[in-house]
């Protein structure tokens, strides 16, 4: 079962600190969990929720899980 929970007018910079309150507040998962459901270590999955490394199969699977979120427009990094 996925438990939706949307967040809006997010900053890149929160997405690490969004990710890690939703595994723990909402869905009550632990990180070794997320490591064995994606392949990775525990110590990656809590580098990402850190903000310390990007990864796109680890946001993925908290977006698989019932995350939403909007990011704020503004806030978008240009490149």
């Amino acid at each position: 079962m996925v438990i939706m929970w949307e967040v809006k007018n997010v900053n890149y910079n929160d997405v690490p600190g969004l990710c890690r309150k939703y595994r723990k507040q909402v869905l009550k998962v632990t990180q070794n969990r997320v490591a064995i459901e994606t392949g990775y270590s525990p110590e990656t999955v809590s580098a990402f929720e850190c903000g310390r490394v990007n990864n796109a199969k680890l946001l993925y699977w908290y977006i698989s899980n019932g995350l939403k979120l909007e990011v704020n427009e503004r806030a978008q990094k240009t490149y």
